[in-house]
């Protein structure tokens, strides 16, 4: 089949900024299909569940229900949403929040320009992105929440 003639794996997007995710938007569309953008917690579920994206990124913070409360509630409904967190928040606590919810990835905004296709490709091929950045070599790669750390 013609490379043209591929069907683009579909994305989600949710953040409160609207130019950041218009930015994300045309960052993406060469390669994913962006379904729908939302500017807070309850449209993100909203389009998810109606929508059903492969993967889906969102902020922590966004207005009405924060991105975390979201992934938690998505999972505890239907559960099988590949989440990736985009977030100025670089804290260890919300990275191993956003594992203990079921998140695929975390990324940090500023690393966003080099990690983001990169953490797409591994999530839609079964892996799992995230980074620790107060590390002094960032750690691209976790084992999932449920394995043995090494």
């Amino acid at each position: 089949m013609d490379s043209h003639l591929k069907k683009k794996p579909s994305v989600l997007l949710a953040d409160d900024d609207e130019d950041f995710r218009e930015a994300l938007r045309k960052t993406l569309e060469p390669e994913y299909n962006v379904l729908a953008s939302v500017g807070d917690g309850q449209a993100l579920l909203d389009a998810a569940r109606a929508l059903a994206p492969e993967v889906i990124l969102t902020d922590i913070t966004m207005p009405v229900l924060d991105g975390i409360n979201a992934v938690r509630l998505l999972n505890a409904d239907q559960g099988g949403f590949r989440v990736i967190f985009l977030s100025v928040h670089e804290e260890p606590i919300f990275i191993l929040e956003a594992r203990r919810r079921g998140a695929a990835g975390y990324i940090p905004k500023r690393y966003l320009l080099t990690d983001l296709l990169p953490a797409i490709r591994k999530v839609l091929a079964g892996s799992t992105y995230f980074l620790f950045p107060e590390q002094e070599r960032r750690q691209a790669l976790c084992p999932p929440a449920h394995s043995s750390a090494q």
